[in-house]
């Protein structure tokens, strides 16, 4: 490598002469053209130079070199931006964003190009407009169609004069949503989709891999058909590990974000009808729940409609609210099914709205899955085994979730202060609402971030997993911590007492304190054989309750009996 041909394009980038300095890289890339660096340097002086083709060349060209270097599709993003591609900018920054969890300016940036796309819309479809009504006044008030009119007066008289009309609509263009429309059906890679999933997003969170479980359930079942999961109520989408590879994922929340609420349900109902689905599964989408509300009745003509439910949420005064109690008392009668993941809220659901035996048969109860095999040795032999010789001087006790008001963040503070001689490691970010307060948090308790997956958290050294929760279905990360065999203390909540038992670890009452939970937790510390012990029988209920053949065996029942009225 010639150092001083780098030294010289260096000095002119920094330099501001962006020509001489692309032409220097240019020399080095011919010298050493797998140099990812290089590449990205003279992606960015072809950028500030506007040859945006040759740019991109150089910055995919590293990307193949370099597919997880978060500053590289930083700079992608930026090319794009300038270019105006704003859609290939956003992928780009989301890409960017996925690969540094937390990073702050690819959100920022990904803001600023969903604003200019909504402008760029706006303006488009501004200008489109004010043509085509010159265009169409011009043509209306010609000759041509003044004879047209004047002769169909001669036949009714109540036709009227061309110089009195003082509206035109003429389709497409006096529909306002016809171009938005237009737009999302660019993104759609057929005309016809035998399965829709709605979802808000895919973020890191239950409800998001559980629409990933049941993408690879579809691939699995219906291999034959094509599936689309539509993500509708906002951009987010942080895990696309895990929907399948062969199912079509798109986003259109940019589109819907450009109309008012109203609008953006008669949108998405007119995408659902298009596309002529067999199905459309709604998780957790607040829109495609809007939509099943106001339009249900009709679209149930066309297709079946499922929905997932899994849990009530609590308001801060305790009183029950969420999409159980907000949509399904409403839009029942037009579900072909409404999947629950506990039975405690299925029964729940029964005893509340007090269901007749029909609509009580729709409710299909489905555990998520168990996410591959049970571990041997599980996590608690393997603590046993290898933990004493790491020598850990305090006991460690783990704990992961969002760091919304669902999950008690504040009692896992109270914890911690109750419990100065062990360590706590608090895994998670804040999803839903705003970061909690941590002014009280104690030295013992260490705030650790994001985490993938529950695997690569440092399971062996900790005794166990303390888990604090207001509400719940049934959480994800049990089903996961039971099939690795880790040790569980566990808040009373929702459907958890279907996996948690004082047989397979510690389930703590609703109204626990502090204190009490303090004691499970001691226990679980003290007492290594129990902890083996129950392990043992957690991961043998999980693989016998929450298979994935099970999983896939239900929902293919589900729509094997489909009936379209």
């Amino acid at each position: 490598m010639d150092t001083s041909l780098i030294g010289r394009a260096n000095a002119a980038r920094d330099c501001g002469d962006h020509a001489v300095a692309a032409s220097l890289y240019q020399e080095i890339i011919d010298l050493e053209p797998e140099d990812v660096g290089i590449l990205i340097q003279s992606g960015n002086m072809n950028k500030d130079l506007h040859n945006f083709t040759k740019a991109e060349a150089h910055y995919l060209r590293a990307k193949a070199l370099s597919p997880h270097d978060a500053d590289l599709f930083m700079q992608l993003g930026h090319l794009y931006k300038v270019w105006r591609r704003l859609g290939d900018a956003l992928k780009a920054y989301q890409l960017a964003s996925d690969l540094v969890p937390g990073w702050q300016e690819p959100v920022r940036e990904m803001e600023q190009s969903r604003s200019m796309v909504e402008r760029d819309m706006q303006m488009t479809q501004a200008a489109r407009f004010a043509i085509q009504q010159v265009q169409f006044r011009d043509e209306l008030m010609g000759p041509r169609f003044a004879q047209t009119m004047a002769d169909a007066c001669e036949q009714d008289p109540a036709v009227g004069a061309v110089v009195e009309i003082q509206e035109f609509l003429v389709p497409p263009q006096h529909d306002p949503l016809y171009n938005t429309h237009a737009t999302i059906r660019a993104r759609l890679t057929t005309n016809q989709y035998d399965t829709v999933i709605c979802v808000p997003w895919i973020r890191n969170g239950g409800a998001d891999l559980v629409a990933g479980c049941v993408s690879h359930t579809m691939v699995r079942i219906r291999p034959d058909e094509r599936t689309l999961l539509l993500r509708v109520d906002n951009l987010h989408f942080e895990r696309s590990d895990w929907i399948s590879d062969d199912v079509e994922c798109v986003d259109i929340s940019d589109m819907i974000a450009l109309v008012g609420q109203s609008a953006a349900e008669r949108l998405l109902y007119g995408i659902l009808v298009g596309v002529g689905a067999k199905r459309i599964i709604n998780i957790n989408s607040r829109y495609c729940w809007q939509v099943f509300a106001r339009f249900g009745a009709r679209l149930a003509r066309r297709s079946s409609l499922y929905s997932y439910l899994f849990c009530w949420d609590l308001t801060p005064h305790g009183s029950r609210a969420g999409y159980p109690a907000e949509f399904y008392p409403e839009t029942a009668k037009v579900l072909s099914g409404v999947f629950v993941d506990t039975k405690y809220l299925k029964s729940e659901l029964e005893r509340i709205f007090r269901l007749p035996k029909p609509m009580a048969e729709q409710l299909i109860m489905l555990p998520s899955p168990m996410m591959g095999t049970p571990a041997r040795p599980s996590i608690a032999e393997q603590h046993t085994q290898i933990a004493p010789r790491k020598k850990r001087y305090r006991p460690l006790v783990l704990w992961g979730a969002r760091l919304d008001r669902q999950k008690r963040i504040d009692l896992l503070i109270d914890i911690a202060i109750e419990m100065p001689g062990v360590d706590f490691q608090c895994w998670g970010v804040a999803l839903l609402d705003q970061a909690p307060d941590l002014s009280r948090k104690p030295n013992n308790l260490h705030m650790m971030g994001a985490f993938r997956w529950i695997s690569e958290l440092p399971l062996v050294e900790a005794s166990g997993w303390l888990y604090t929760s207001s509400w719940e279905g049934m959480p994800t990360a049990l089903i996961e911590l039971a099939r690795l065999g880790v040790p569980v203390v566990a808040s009373d909540a929702g459907g958890i007492a279907e996996l948690i038992t004082p047989e397979t670890g510690w389930l703590l009452p609703p109204e626990a304190s502090a204190a009490d939970y303090a004691v499970a937790i001691d226990e679980m510390i003290r007492n290594p054989a129990m902890c083996q012990e129950k392990a043992t029988r957690l991961q043998h209920k999980v693989a016998h309750d929450y298979a994935s053949d099970q999983y896939d065996s239900i929902i293919d029942k589900a729509i094997s009996s489909e009936a379209i009225t």
